[in-house]
């Protein structure tokens, strides 16, 4: 099940970010929409026709889980095919200004180059939002690991099916008072 973030403000400089993951992929997605408006209804207040789509790893995803719990940074960086994309997850802290109290989130902001272009998005996260894109990343590597679990036991026993485990009598043979494998591992 996705997880959906939404960050506008009224410079138009927000994101909205949509997590999901595909357990047999063993990789946790990520897409990602500008703010190209400020509606008072808010639709139409994200460019859905140029996503930016990235995929993390499933350390990626577990140092973001790391930097929620120590109110610290992560950072990632990917190269493919002459394109690149990095990006941060980091806490802040925002000073009281006045009447308005300090306050404190985490800011996730990814660049893409792609084709000699490049584009930003930056969401915003309150510690709420943050807590809860943490537990949707354990329950996502959970669920990846899980499956890597049940594949492995797949795999095992496909593979004792192909080579079946011979009979103590047909593996060991004994001659003149020596013991001897039929692999001649001794």
């Amino acid at each position: 099940m996705p997880s959906q973030f939404y960050s506008p403000n009224s410079k138009i400089s927000g994101g909205a970010a949509f997590f999901s993951f595909n357990s047999k992929d063993g990789a946790i997605y990520i897409k990602l929409l500008k703010q190209i408006a400020n509606n008072p209804d808010k639709k139409n207040n994200f460019d859905g026709k140029n996503p930016l789509n990235i995929k993390l790893s499933q350390d990626e995803a577990a140092d973001i889980i790391r930097a929620i719990r120590v109110n610290g940074e992560s950072k990632f960086f990917h190269k493919f095919d002459g394109n690149t994309s990095s990006g941060s997850f980091k806490f802040y802290t925002i000073e009281a200004k006045g009447e308005y109290p300090a306050r404190s989130g985490y800011g996730l902001s990814v660049k893409k180059s792609q084709d000699g272009r490049d584009t930003e998005v930056k969401v915003g996260f309150t510690l709420g939002s943050a807590e809860r894109l943490s537990m949707f990343l354990e329950n996502a590597l959970f669920h990846i690991m899980d499956a890597e679990y049940a594949q492995d036991i797949k795999d095992a026993k496909e593979y004792k099916e192909k080579n079946p485990v011979r009979s103590a009598s047909e593996e060991v043979k004994i001659t003149s008072n020596k013991l001897v494998t039929s692999n001649d591992d001794f």
